[in-house]
């Protein structure tokens, strides 16, 4: 892989409350016609039309590792996807307080790992290896992505994830090598919503694994149609 590659994030907020977030992987020629596009769809949020909204170009130093895409299984309902598991990520993931990004949390012992647990982790620095560029948001394909580089990240056990739009009922648990999606996880106009990771601290340190998930750029694969 011998392309030069840049990372192409846009921040939208209003109020300073977060609105809307994005990211792309691209190389250079790219790079005009995506700040467009994710302005754009800043511009033409669910929820809202921001005041700030900013857009980060830098180039991406380090070559990208490639990750097959995780296999999707369509679950009706939790079951046992949660067992074992610390009840606080459930209690974050399907709260109202909005945070900023991800909890982490140990899988042993339930305690919060992030640095600043308002912002919490946010992933960064991932893409679809091939990918159209489109305004338009793509919850699904950008799940895919982001759980993809949760799980191949040393340690991580498992991801809990609802979703923050009020019209999504969605989400998913992502576990044993399997990204579980599930139609309803919250009642329809809901506000709450949100992520959490769960890291086996006997593995990696809390350190290494903030590192990967926030710095290390990673391009999916696409495995199945999406």
């Amino acid at each position: 892989m011998n392309e030069e590659y840049f990372s192409v994030r846009m921040r939208a907020s209003r109020g300073g409350i977060h609105v809307s977030g994005a990211e792309r992987i691209t190389q250079q020629v790219y790079i005009p016609t995506i700040t467009s596009a994710l302005t754009s769809r800043a511009l033409n949020h669910s929820f809202g039309v921001p005041d700030e909204i900013h857009i980060t170009v830098d180039q991406v130093r380090t070559t990208p590792l490639v990750l097959n895409q995780l296999p999707v299984k369509n679950v009706k309902e939790v079951g046992d996807l949660l067992d074992g598991l610390p009840e606080i990520g459930h209690q974050i993931a399907a709260s109202e307080i909005r945070m900023r990004g991800a909890a982490l949390i140990d899988v042993h012992t339930g305690k919060r790992l992030e640095p600043d647990p308002d912002r919490g982790i946010r992933v960064s620095m991932m893409d679809w290896e091939f990918t159209p560029i489109t305004e338009e948001e793509d919850h699904f394909r950008e799940s895919v992505a982001l759980a993809t580089k949760v799980h191949h990240c040393p340690g991580m056990v498992a991801e809990l994830a609802i979703s923050d739009d009020p019209g999504f009922t969605s989400g998913y648990i992502v576990r044993d090598g399997g990204f579980y999606r599930i139609p309803k996880m919250k009642e329809l106009g809901q506000r709450g919503g949100g992520r959490a990771f769960y890291l086996d601290t006997h593995v990696t340190t809390p350190q290494e694994a903030i590192a990967y998930l926030e710095h290390r750029p990673v391009l999916i694969r696409a495995e199945t149609e999406m």
